[in-house]
């Protein structure tokens, strides 16, 4: 986290399990404790691999109302952070290549409230979007970026990694791709 100077003569006095139970027990608490599908059981109970994570984690809003802003990542693009999302309504949406005045440039193919983590797998698997999401109601969470999964994360918690590559592409074939190409077809 970037509001913590690993510089700064206080921050650096703190021992390093204080530090990384501060950030996973406290600032992130919420996040951890909601996205288990992200912090697995497994991954719970390892508060260096928890901290490391919360680390990165950046605070992300979308608002609804602009239209510059209510596109989370667009149809065919790579995603450069995967979102946990906190609150608002995200549509899974396809391209609508009829859009004009009248009609949207999106087909919505879903909607999902509240909590909820998403682009998970564009980010871990290194895969372009097949739909893009967007903010029905403004959307506030967290993002993590895929720079930090690769080069801060992967590299230290390699089996953690592949076992998050391997949930999130089986989560995202089972609730998302299938289910939502029967929409689309």
């Amino acid at each position: 986290m970037n509001c913590f100077n690993s510089h700064d003569e206080h921050y650096s006095l703190i021992p390093e399990y204080i530090k990384n139970k501060i950030i996973s027990k406290y600032l992130f608490k919420d996040v951890v404790r909601y996205h288990t599908r992200f912090f697995t059981q497994a991954f719970k109970n390892d508060e260096h691999f928890i901290a490391d994570i919360c680390t990165g984690l950046m605070p992300r809003r979308f608002r609804a109302a602009d239209p510059q802003d209510r596109v989370i990542l667009e149809e065919d693009q790579d995603a450069a952070e995967m979102y946990f999302v906190q609150t608002g309504l995200v549509a899974i949406a396809f391209h609508s290549f009829q859009s004009s005045l009248y009609n949207p440039p999106y087909k919505e193919a879903h909607r999902r409230r509240g909590i909820q983590l998403i682009c998970d797998h564009y980010v871990l698997n290194k895969r372009r979007s097949t739909f893009s999401y967007i903010a029905v109601q403004d959307v506030s969470g967290f993002g993590l970026p895929s720079d930090f999964m690769f080069n801060r994360i992967e590299p230290v918690y390699g089996d953690y990694f592949l076992q998050m590559q391997g949930d999130s592409r089986a989560y995202y074939m089972s609730h998302i791709f299938r289910p939502f190409m029967k929409t689309k077809n």
